[in-house]
């Protein structure tokens, strides 16, 4: 991309990076210490010029042999990999050295040259979305999740790590242990269910994952646990199903929330002081920050684009999925398995990215039928759910009590394990807690 005399801004910063290119080679060249700073910023891909491009190489080369790297060794280092008459001659080893009489400012010069090269490469992505639209071949919402994976791509490729010293990482824990404990930045959402949150299931960042067979109540728990955080504690939500649509997740939503049976409540026949328990419980969810999208065969492309959109937007302070095998693959090729692992990494990833709980709703295999209690061995399909997920609670319905619900904390990467038991009214969707939890390890092989 040449620079033009019209272009102004953050494009003429941009336009032309060779400037920085040369300072930053130079001073790679001037002063070794800093190449291994530079290194976390740059890589050789971000030089807009393939002369530069070889002469970065070749500074690593050398750096990796544990090198001293001057004019002479890196003009000899060219010559051997036949790169000399490629870079125009030892002529341009003069013109970096005269480039940065300093190599104090390495790390900025690195830094635009990797921004310069985010440009460009976003510039490329954009000319080919664009032409792809022009002459679409597929149906619009596969445009779209490709047009998304591509910035994805480039977003991932993007991403500037840094090294962490000690002193540095132990600032950092001072600092979350006091906001922690002066409420400042609450690290887990509660889920108004006293019996769960002793076990701290709905940390930031983290994935959660509900299994259960199928008319389990999975799903119940995961509207349950959604519309506490949205009505009573007042905070933003996204819910993606894939299995029920919209009116469903609103008769289960308004059943649990006004205490009507949920049958009555479908067929319209509804007694007493029903009508203005109803119109109360509709007011509340409709106060809310509840987000809901309920398009069948969702990617986890589309969730993760509807979630960012909400969390800058709105600030979505967690996301519901119900449930992660019924969300669409991207990929149809590999096996099973496979796509279900990449539906649980990018979950994972979506917690990590916008700090916020993730809970997806699985099924359990029909192995769990065979033995007492469920395991973690038996989510379906896949066992990177059970090495992806930070949280894994896994639902038993005993037979001799209908009424009641164990839940079994298989999983817990940062709190204990262990298990308790809900009461579940079915027909309005309510849960209570009947028992008190038992901490520590979960008694009996569950997993």
């Amino acid at each position: 991309m040449e620079e033009t005399e019209g272009e102004s801004g953050p494009m003429k910063r941009y336009a032309r990076s060779d400037a920085a290119e040369r300072a930053v080679l130079g001073s790679m060249i001037r002063d070794n210490a800093v190449i291994g700073r530079v290194l976390q910023i740059v890589r050789d891909s971000h030089f807009r010029c393939d002369a530069h491009q070889r002469v970065f190489r070749a500074v690593v080369a050398l750096f990796q042999d544990g090198k001293p790297i001057d004019l002479e060794t890196l003009a000899n280092r060219l010559y051997a990999a036949g790169d000399i008459e490629h870079i125009g001659g030892y002529g341009l080893l003069g013109q970096l050295w005269e480039a940065a009489p300093s190599a104090a400012n390495a790390e900025h010069y690195a830094q635009t040259v990797r921004e310069a090269a985010i440009v460009r490469q976003l510039g490329y992505v954009a000319a080919e979305i664009a032409s792809t639209c022009e002459k679409p071949n597929d149906s619009a919402d596969r445009l779209l999740s490709d047009a998304i994976r591509k910035l994805e791509d480039l977003a991932g490729n993007a991403t500037q790590g840094s090294l962490i010293d000690a002193r540095r990482l132990m600032a950092m824990a001072a600092d979350a242990i006091d906001r922690r404990a002066t409420g400042q930045t609450p690290e887990s959402l509660p889920t108004g269910l006293p019996a769960l949150d002793e076990f701290d299931v709905m940390r930031s960042g983290e994935l959660v994952i509900i299994g259960a067979r199928p008319s389990c109540g999975k799903t119940a728990l995961l509207l349950a646990i959604m519309r506490h955080v949205a009505v009573a504690e007042g905070l933003p939500v996204f819910f993606a199903s894939l299995e029920q649509s919209a009116e469903e997740i609103a008769d289960r939503l308004l059943a649990a929330q006004s205490g009507i049976n949920g049958h009555r409540l479908r067929r319209g026949r509804l007694q007493g002081d029903e009508v203005e328990k109803l119109c109360r419980s509709m007011a509340l969810i409709d106060g809310s920050g509840i987000w809901l999208d309920d398009a069948a065969g969702q990617t986890v492309l589309r969730i993760a684009a509807n979630a960012r959109y909400l969390s800058m937007r709105h600030g979505v302070r967690a996301i519901f999925v119900d449930y992660l095998q019924l969300i669409e693959p991207e990929n149809r090729r590999p096996p099973r398995h496979e796509q279900l692992a990449a539906m649980s990494r990018r979950l994972k990833c979506l917690a990590r990215e916008l700090r916020i709980p993730v809970v997806a709703a699985a099924q359990l295999n029909r192995q769990s039928e065979s033995h007492p209690k469920p395991r973690l061995s038996d989510l379906r399909e896949s066992g990177a759910l059970e090495a992806d997920a930070d949280v894994v609670l896994l639902l038993d319905a005993p037979q001799d009590r209908p009424d009641e619900l164990d839940v079994i904390i298989a999983k817990n990467r940062n709190g204990p394990r262990g298990e308790t038991t809900l009461r579940f009214d079915r027909p309005t969707f309510r849960f209570s807690t009947t028992a008190p939890a038992i901490n520590g390890f979960c008694k009996g092989n569950h997993g």
